[in-house]
């Protein structure tokens, strides 16, 4: 279906976008290549670095190259007696947990305080 004022269909103005936006797109690349290269060769007249001017990059590239913290394995505290199934006693109480502190009607400083549940080292 073509506009009966300018005779350009809504498929053909559609693909304009699209071109203009590739344009768009390919002049802010162009822009953004010419301007690092004049920063980086000012940066060589005066003899210094992106860092000297920008101190947060540093830091923030140091935090980037650090290796991950591995956290340490938790061992489990608490044993049910009936499935066998364990809890560190961090986080989330299990459903086994839950359902035991209702059916016992304990709160979970009774549970933990017990050693009936206690995992043997």
């Amino acid at each position: 279906m073509t506009n009966q004022r300018t005779g350009v269909s809504i498929a053909e103005l559609h693909e304009q976008i699209k071109q203009i936006q590739q344009e768009i797109e390919g002049r802010k690349a162009s822009t953004r290549a010419n301007l690092r290269g004049e920063i980086e060769q000012r940066l060589r007249e005066v003899e210094l670095t992106i860092f000297d001017i920008f101190p947060e990059l540093k830091k923030n590239d140091r935090q980037r190259n650090t290796a991950p913290k591995i956290r340490a394995e938790i061992q489990p505290k608490y044993k049910d007696p009936d499935s066998g199934d364990m809890w560190s006693g961090r986080g989330r109480s299990p459903k086994w947990v839950v359902a035991l502190l209702q059916a016992k009607g304990m709160t979970i400083e009774q549970f933990k305080a017990s050693s009936d549940y206690h995992v043997s080292a």
